[in-house]
């Protein structure tokens, strides 16, 4: 019975990374998620927070179920009691690494006035009751928040339901991620690969035994400039750092060893020996709609070099994460690649000021060193199409 649930897992792991290429597999994947920890129903959403500071959700993704259980309209008629319990939610994420999942009773402490609510007896007559609410991205908590909906035949989220579902998150958070980007290309054009070279960041398309098929101008480029990977005779893709290579060789022999820092995204990285300029990020793909229908069975890789302007919305980053005025400054010519000096010289100040105030971003953003933060400004960022 073990052996049988743990090979439905992996396979739906792999469901999972498929949707980064077609993203109409969402609806099913979810379905198969809900019916995992119990629920009727789920969704992705996006909690868009305005210049105006007028809150409002974003549809994401959802499973077949939500729109069958009359979901559609809930949150725009109880905007403000959603804001309220997700702002509940939000005090109650633990700092770690790991994508918990929340009962909604950490919103209330009485219970007879939780089923006096409005919304939960609007719930209620769609035979709904309870919810929980994962936040799948703590770089930025009003990104990917996955809810689940539960039947008003029973009570909160169980411990037990809960661990069954912790596995799978961390890979839906980084095919949630990684899907963005794959998406944005894939909107103005047929497919991933004939998009590939209007991505910004290195794309390289990898069979099953690890040899290239396909690769971006982008990809090529880094190869060249900073020799961290390469193709070897028999177009293997191959790194030339031991470490980075044994690290990559974990995510490509079992699709459950991606993920493992998938509530920030921002770690998942294959590490350089080139003063940490490039994060690499390594995806399953079981299948690939534009090499056909048969298994894949391989990955895509994606290389972004952080040493590279990025175009972010630094006055939202600033706020989430509350950097003085001085600090935002120096995070925007970060942001542009440039060294503390370049920093010190743009800025009129000394290099130990701008130490200290690169320090207090660290800090603040809980990143270990620029690689990263710049990595996490890609939850802010709009220029992921050239």
């Amino acid at each position: 019975m073990r052996d049988t649930i743990l090979q439905s897992t992996h396979n739906l792991v792999l469901q999972i990374y498929d949707t980064i290429d077609n993203q109409s597999l969402w609806s099913t994947v979810l379905d198969k998620c809900a019916w995992f920890v119990g629920a009727k129903s789920c969704a992705v959403f996006d909690q868009i927070v305005t210049p105006t500071a007028i809150h409002n959700f974003r549809l994401s993704q959802s499973s077949n179920s939500y729109s069958e259980f009359g979901m559609d309209t809930y949150v725009d008629r109880f905007i403000e009691q959603e804001l309220n319990d997700r702002g509940h939610a939000k005090q109650a994420v633990a700092i770690s690494d790991r994508i918990e999942v929340l009962s909604d009773e950490v919103t209330y402490t009485d219970y007879s006035e939780f089923l006096r609510r409005d919304n939960v007896s609007y719930l209620r007559e769609l035979g709904l009751r309870h919810r929980a609410i994962s936040f799948l991205n703590k770089d930025n908590l009003n990104s990917s928040q996955l809810t689940f909906q539960f039947g008003d035949n029973r009570g909160p989220i169980t411990k037990d339901e809960v661990r069954n579902v912790e596995t799978l998150l961390p890979h839906i958070a980084k095919a949630l991620d990684l899907g963005r980007l794959v998406y944005q290309a894939k909107d103005a054009h047929r497919g991933i690969l004939s998009a590939m070279d209007r991505l910004a960041i290195g794309v390289c398309v990898l069979d099953r035994f690890g040899h290239v098929t396909a690769q971006n101008n982008e990809f090529e480029r880094q190869s060249e400039c900073y020799g961290v990977f390469f193709a070897n005779p028999s177009s293997k893709l191959c790194f030339r750092k031991p470490s980075d290579q044994l690290k990559f060789d974990e995510l490509n022999a079992n699709a459950q060893n991606n993920g493992k820092f998938g509530a920030r995204p921002r770690k998942e990285a294959v590490a350089t020996r080139t003063g940490e300029v490039l994060c690499i990020e390594v995806s399953p793909v079981q299948h690939l709609v534009e090499l056909g229908f048969e298994p894949h069975g391989g990955a895509i890789v994606f290389s972004t070099d952080t040493s590279k302007p990025i175009t972010v919305d630094l006055d939202s980053a600033a706020k989430y994460f509350g950097l003085s005025h001085a600090e935002t400054k120096t995070a925007q010519l970060l942001s542009q690649g440039l060294t503390n000096n370049k920093i010190a010289q743009k800025l009129d100040r000394s290099s130990e000021t701008i130490k200290f105030h690169i320090k207090a971003i660290l800090s603040k953003t809980r990143c270990s060193n620029r690689t990263q933060f710049v990595r996490l400004l890609g939850n802010f960022r709009g220029d992921l199409i050239e």
